[in-house]
């Protein structure tokens, strides 16, 4: 029957659900329903466009994107530049505090950890969507308090976005903090200070950009320029590597266990950019935005492998690292 289609399509992403007027969608469906294939939520979108029969050019006009979406690649950008940064520049410092073989194996083990939960949020982003619907979920953006809601519950949601904010406002404050620190070690008769209030005005424009797209060639600049660093930094000590630069001073395989604490909460503020999962994903390209946790987990395993080497060689190569930052050593 043709008055059925438009019903039978707009259920295509929730599979098997009862059509009595009582049923409803459940808050957390099975991990079945989470995703749809590209071909299903492209159907689906679709044959729910031609479904809404009224006031079609507004149905139009409310779809349209408002800018230019991003690609797998600009996402890809954007997390890595996203993770790589002070926590980067820090681990040499991290594995000299810690030791060779605590950092390593504290690295090794929250990478994945960290990894697999950036996909979880994800995850459940999808699934709220597959439960809203694609059409209705294009139309808004879903935040962190959203999801949490969705699968925790309402009290949940709230405590989740604080969270958030704080975790924010913890990763800026470490920013003034490193780029003071590595102007004053250039400039030393400039305190710190004054660094961090001329910081002030450039960070509050940025803030005025209001969707991803508008900070890609921001991003993809000082992405260049942070692997340049990196780069160089890897080309100037690797041929230390064999310990030259301290032949009097054993390396450091285990350090104290009251730096442990440090060595965790550093790489944990290091890796951990789930601040930044949600908001690139809104900005995806709807066509491609299913694929978005496969860039996610290159993202990711780019930057775990850039924290290891930049670790790993500055640390065989200097022994004992003194300040937070490398690039200040």
């Amino acid at each position: 029957m043709h008055h059925s289609e438009p019903h039978r399509a707009r259920s295509a992403g929730v599979a098997r659900m009862p059509h009595s007027k009582e049923s409803a969608v459940p808050s957390v469906p099975p991990r079945r329903y989470l995703l749809a294939s590209s071909s299903e939520q492209t159907a689906l979108n679709d044959r729910s466009d031609t479904s809404m029969h009224s006031e079609p050019s507004r149905a139009g006009a409310e779809d349209k994107p408002q800018v230019k979406e991003l690609q797998l690649w600009q996402a890809y950008i954007h997390k890595v530049k996203g993770n790589v940064g002070p926590g980067c520049l820090s681990m040499p410092f991290i594995f000299s505090e810690g030791g060779l073989i605590p950092s390593l194996v504290i690295l090794c083990l929250f990478a994945p950890a960290c990894i697999y939960g950036m996909l979880l949020l994800v995850w459940s982003k999808q699934a709220m969507v597959s439960t809203l619907g694609p059409r209705t979920a294009k139309k808004q953006t879903i935040n962190f308090e959203q999801v949490g809601a969705f699968a925790l519950g309402e009290s949940w949601g709230k405590v989740i976005e604080l969270f958030v904010c704080f975790t924010q406002l913890g990763i800026c404050s470490v920013y003034f903090d490193f780029c003071s620190t590595n102007m004053t070690a250039a400039f030393p008769l400039v305190s710190p200070e004054l660094f961090k209030a001329a910081m002030i005005p450039l960070v509050m424009s940025m803030v005025l950009i209001r969707h991803p797209r508008g900070l890609v060639a921001f991003s993809t600049i000082s992405t260049f320029l942070i692997f340049g660093t990196l780069f160089s930094i890897f080309v100037l000590v690797t041929p230390h590597l064999g310990g030259d630069l301290y032949p009097d001073q054993p390396l450091r395989m285990y350090g104290s266990v009251d730096k442990l604490p440090l060595v965790f909460g550093s790489i944990a503020y290091a890796i951990e950019g789930v601040g930044l999962v949600l908001p690139i994903e809104s900005a995806v390209a709807w066509p491609v935005r299913h694929k978005y946790p496969q860039a996610l987990s290159a993202a990711m395993l780019t930057v775990t492998a850039l924290f290891l080497l930049s670790g790993l060689l500055c640390f065989l190569a200097l022994g004992t690292v003194p300040s937070a930052s490398i690039t200040a050593s």
